[in-house]
């Protein structure tokens, strides 16, 4: 027995030097799951563009505004062209111009049509840009912009968190003005936590219970009757987030929740969905890279409140828009650089890939949720 308890007491020993004598493993880097492929699409047919809007009809997905790609020069002008992506034939043709020029616009798709709910504008003077209250729908059969109520003064604002929920289109946080003459990087920004309704059908305006804290430059998805909202950004470039809050649209006066928080924080990405999941793609905030952009895509799964890594984007981008139809997300342009800066005009499909044959007799290829990767769509 004494002779036993010397061996075990030597091995104690020989493990204790060896963990004194060799370094802690590093933290595993986040698994990255195979459950899409990346496409590289028709370019943006007005070219290079970022901090424009992003919204579709069944057929169509449009681009709107924007900031100039001239960022060799001081930037503080907005754009009013408009150009339509057909999902078909993979091409691109110009549509009526904005009425005015317009960027970080609060775009969505609904019943056909394409809605622009204020933004930020320029007054072609000095460098800033301020809200503005002008919000028209875009009617694909007419080509036309035409004028809708004017958002409330107190509720105006640019680069909003966006979702749509029946009839209404849901606005979270955004940007009430840059001031590019300031100091802080980025310029003073002036970010605002109020949430705001508008009905499409009847025009009617409301306001919602307002986010925890301000935001803008974050990420809006509806799921079911839930309003996600995630990451962005307070008051300025610098002060990036990421917290993800619900809200449930059902209960009126409902507060939001409080939800798993993003794996980094970040702002100005695509979002795209699908069923009970929201993609985020890029965004700005990164620094582990000198472009101050991430590669990353991130999925959140709203039953598990889990985020899990999916592939990264095949170009780092920021300040884009993105929608999604089924299995597919197309992001358009985005600025390669933090900040205002680098526009490109990529446009990128992501499909989210069944790589495991159908257990069930479907054909190969047959699309279905439940035939993906473990640890992927669950």
């Amino acid at each position: 027995m004494k002779f036993t308890g010397l061996i075990v007491g030597f091995i104690y020993m020989l493990e204790a030097a060896a963990s004194r004598r060799s370094p802690p493993d590093p933290a595993p880097e986040p698994e990255m799951h195979r459950c899409g492929i990346w496409d590289n699409e028709a370019e943006v047919s007005t070219g290079p563009v970022q901090e424009h809007g992003v919204a579709a009809t069944n057929d169509n997905m449009y681009v709107i505004g924007g900031i100039p790609a001239n960022y060799s020069q001081p930037i503080f002008h907005s754009r009013r062209d408009v150009t339509a992506y057909n999902f078909d034939s993979n091409s691109w043709s110009p549509v009526a111009e904005f009425p005015i020029g317009i960027t970080h616009p609060n775009v969505a798709g609904v019943d056909g049509g394409i809605y622009v709910l204020g933004g930020l504008t320029d007054n072609g003077k000095d460098q800033y840009w301020n809200y503005t209250t002008a919000c028209y729908v875009y009617r694909p059969e007419t080509d036309r912009w035409d004028p809708l109520p004017q958002m409330p003064d107190r509720e105006a604002r640019g680069a909003a968190a966006v979702g749509v929920y029946g009839s209404k289109i849901i606005l979270a946080g955004g940007l009430r003005s840059v001031n590019f003459s300031g100091g802080a990087p980025g310029g003073i920004q002036k970010s605002m936590k109020r949430v705001t309704s508008f009905d499409t059908r009847t025009f009617e305006w409301k306001t919602l219970r307002p986010l925890p804290e301000p935001r803008d430059h974050a990420g809006g998805a509806v799921i079911k009757s839930k309003f996600y909202v995630t990451g962005g950004r307070d008051s300025g470039r610098a002060n990036v987030k990421n917290n993800t809050w619900s809200l449930n649209l059902k209960t009126w006066g409902a507060d939001w929740v409080p939800k798993e928080d993003l794996p980094s924080p970040r702002a100005g990405f695509a979002v795209g969905t699908h069923f009970h999941r929201i993609l985020i793609f890029g965004g700005e905030g990164n620094k582990e890279d000198p472009t101050g952009v991430f590669a990353e895509s991130l999925m959140y799964n709203t039953r598990r409140d889990e985020w899990k890594r999916v592939m990264d984007l095949p170009k780092p981008r920021h300040g884009m828009g993105a929608v999604s139809f089924v299995r597919n997300t197309w992001i358009p342009g985005g600025g390669l650089m933090e900040g205002r800066a680098r526009p490109d005009a990529t446009t990128n499909k992501f499909t989210l890939d069944d790589v495991l044959p159908p257990p069930n007799g479907d054909p190969p290829g047959t699309f279905n949720a439940s035939h993906l990767p473990d640890g992927c769509l669950v």
